[in-house]
């Protein structure tokens, strides 16, 4: 093969390998301006076991070559695939041995929270690596429209938070019913029944 063509080839394998290797970990999706406007690209929050991290500002690339770092305070949120994040304020705050998620402006942090099922009820959860096994693991949070506060939905190996749960949902007793009869088991499944209560209430 004349030395040309073999550099030209070498080159293209070369690049191509660069190419693979900068997609790595990222997906199509978009971010969400303060201003609501999308722009799409790819997205990449994460890196991957085995030693798996969250990025604390997620990293972007749309038309330009260059990698654009963007934390919860800087968007509204973002698309990675088919998962949807919003970016929240959050005060954690520890009373009589109950902890509370306080969500008001400008009070804690702004982190990037998962949404799971979106309606007045929308379902969240807050993902954090757990240091000891290094992998991913997620608080689920509950957060009615015209609320300033998350309510923990589950408490670890230990399933739903049933107490807690009987008083935030009591103005609903059909769905205490159903979660106290254990029809229904799942956070998606509770926040699914509250929307389509609340729709035809």
């Amino acid at each position: 093969m004349p030395k040309p063509i073999l550099f030209i080839s070498l080159l293209l394998i070369f690049s191509g390998l660069y190419e693979l290797k900068a997609q790595k970990g990222y997906e199509k999706g978009y971010v969400l301006t303060k201003a609501f406007d999308t722009i799409p690209g790819m997205v990449k929050d994460r890196k991957g076991p085995p030693f798996a991290k969250i990025y604390k500002k997620i990293r972007f690339k749309s038309s330009s070559p260059f990698v654009k770092k963007y934390s919860p305070k800087k968007i509204h949120g973002y698309v990675k695939g088919d998962e949807h994040f919003e970016s929240h304020w959050i005060l954690l705050n520890s009373r009589l041995f109950k902890m509370e998620y306080i969500s008001r402006e400008n009070i804690g942090k702004k982190y990037f929270l998962k949404v799971r099922e979106i309606g007045f009820l929308t379902y969240y959860q807050w993902e954090f690596l757990d240091q000891e096994s290094s992998t991913i693991d997620v608080v689920d949070l509950f957060k009615r429209r015209d609320e300033d506060y998350f309510v923990r939905v589950t408490q670890g190996i230990f399933g739903l938070k049933m107490n807690q749960l009987s008083e935030y949902f009591e103005d609903c007793p059909e769905l205490l019913e159903k979660i106290n009869s254990k029809e229904l088991t799942k956070p998606e499944e509770i926040a699914l029944f509250y929307n389509d209560w609340l729709e035809v209430k």
